[in-house]
């Protein structure tokens, strides 16, 4: 690293320089079944930040970066060529953990507003997170997300939070359990118990 851009840059700049690299979440990898393979689609991963693009890619997805803005657009006009689409936006995160509520909330609002065209085809949409990030602690915790599925079943239940999401038709759910639910809902989920 003695040699790298970064540390002549902060050098120059009076500051030290960066002498360690250190992994965040590293973690164990086990082998899966490529999603195209075991789900029987075309999968493509629509994201800006390098994670969640690695993230669909180990699954097996196609992707393609792209900023929040033309990630719907861009899934509408591919509609097509895949069966599956994973979309991210990370600003929900960004504002928990930077403590900002008001930005948080508005950020929220646009991606519901970015989400809107998805509700004029035949499809089932999810929203989920990866995680909780309350803005009061701006961290993550182990809290339950919510899980909204347009398409299929229809409840009673009319906001999309944690306590409410929870006495919805689904309950609670493992993560695991995402897939399958979404594929039941719009009628691709095959037999089951063979």
């Amino acid at each position: 690293l003695s040699s790298h851009p970064l540390n002549k840059k902060r050098e120059g700049m009076g500051l030290l320089p960066a002498n360690i690299i250190l992994p965040r979440g590293a973690g164990k990898v086990k082998p899966r079944t490529p999603f195209p393979e075991r789900y029987k689609m075309k999968a493509l991963g629509i994201a800006d930040r390098n994670l969640y693009l690695g993230a669909a890619r180990y699954f097996g997805m196609e992707v393609v970066k792209l900023p929040d803005e033309k990630k719907v657009p861009y899934l509408l006009e591919k509609l097509d060529d895949y069966d599956f689409f994973f979309v991210h936006f990370k600003l929900t995160d960004v504002y928990g953990h930077d403590g900002k509520w008001k930005e948080k909330k508005e950020y929220i609002e646009k991606v519901d507003g970015w989400l809107r065209p998805l509700l004029d085809i035949d499809a089932v949409v999810a929203v989920t997170g990866d995680h909780s990030t309350p803005v009061p602690l701006k961290n993550h915790s182990g809290d339950a997300v919510p899980l909204l599925i347009y398409g299929g079943d229809v409840d009673d239940v009319d906001s999309f939070d944690e306590y409410s999401c929870a006495r919805g038709r689904l309950g609670t759910v493992r993560a695991y359990h995402v897939v399958p639910l979404l594929l039941n809902a719009a009628g691709r989920m095959g037999e089951v118990g063979k």
